[in-house]
């Protein structure tokens, strides 16, 4: 078994994702330099590639899986006069006794880079996972707790939201990009926007950490006034922090109970709607 030289973030499951693990390790393989890809034929063309301490001129071809070589049918457009080196993960095939067995061709080279490449198992269920899929919720917007009415947020980027170590607003305190958000105010809804980045930030300790955060979260770049109080408070800072865009507000109240029947708003002033219940809702009342 070859030394593992470099190990990749996630699964090499497709042409893709093996060529950059090649881009990563080519110069330990044998390859010194990096060619331009063609733009026809075989991927790279005319490439060093050094082998037992020989330099040769080769072209290259990359497929995730070494009998797609054959499957592509590059083996028939295999020029006598050229040296040819399969870049698979997986030859799965034995390709070069196929090759010779049922086509009378021969492969200068074939590197399997599985043997070469480790997957990195721990982003298995990073990548499957689906818990980063947009959200459509409603949250419960309470004016005495803002100090400005809903229509106020319209100039500002960033919304608060409070949340704690023990009573997180959102699953695993992670709110996707792209998620839609509905506000309800006094039984009514009164406007929503889509969410463009949600950071969580502890409070802040120190004189310096409460003044750069001061000055970040100042008008135009968050709140209204410069001269806003904060409450560095831990247990009572907000410290989620939802940038978004597209705002909007309703020109007319709805019910939500009545609007989006049978759902129930969380103690903490959340609940879960439907992608199809939220653009019913835009295409009724469009933005």
């Amino acid at each position: 078994m070859a030394k593992k030289l470099f190990k990749m973030k996630g699964l090499v499951s497709n042409e893709n994702a093996m060529i950059m693990a090649f881009s990563k390790i080519h110069d330990k393989i044998g390859f010194p330099e990096i060619c331009t890809p063609s733009t026809t034929g075989f991927d790279i063309e005319d490439i060093i590639y050094e082998k037992n301490g020989k330099k040769q001129v080769v072209t290259i071809e990359f497929e995730s899986v070494s009998k797609n070589f054959i499957n592509h049918n590059h083996h028939l457009v295999m020029e006598k006069n050229k040296k040819y080196v399969l870049v698979c993960w997986d030859d799965n095939c034995n390709i070069q006794n196929k090759l010779k067995k049922e086509h009378h061709k021969k492969l200068y080279d074939v590197i399997d880079l599985k043997n070469f490449v480790e997957e990195d198992k721990s982003q298995r269920e990073l990548i499957t996972d689906t818990s980063d899929e947009p959200k459509h919720l409603l949250l419960s917007y309470n004016k005495a707790m803002a100090s400005y009415s809903f229509s106020a947020w319209k100039q500002v980027n960033c919304f608060r939201v409070r949340t704690t170590e023990n009573h997180k607003k959102f699953a695993k305190d992670f709110l996707p990009r792209g998620s839609k958000i509905l506000f309800a105010q006094d039984g009514y809804l009164v406007g929503g926007f889509t969410v463009a980045r949600y950071e969580v930030i502890d409070c802040p300790k120190t004189k310096n950490e409460k003044a750069l955060y001061k000055k970040l979260m100042d008008y135009p770049n968050s709140l209204f006034e410069h001269d806003i109080e904060f409450d560095f408070n831990p247990e009572d800072f907000l410290r989620g922090h939802i940038f978004y865009e597209g705002f909007f507000e309703l020109n007319v109240k709805l019910d939500w109970k009545k609007y989006l029947k049978n759902k129930n708003m969380r103690y903490d002033g959340v609940a879960h709607i439907t992608p199809e219940e939220y653009r019913s809702f835009c295409i009724n009342n469009p933005e």
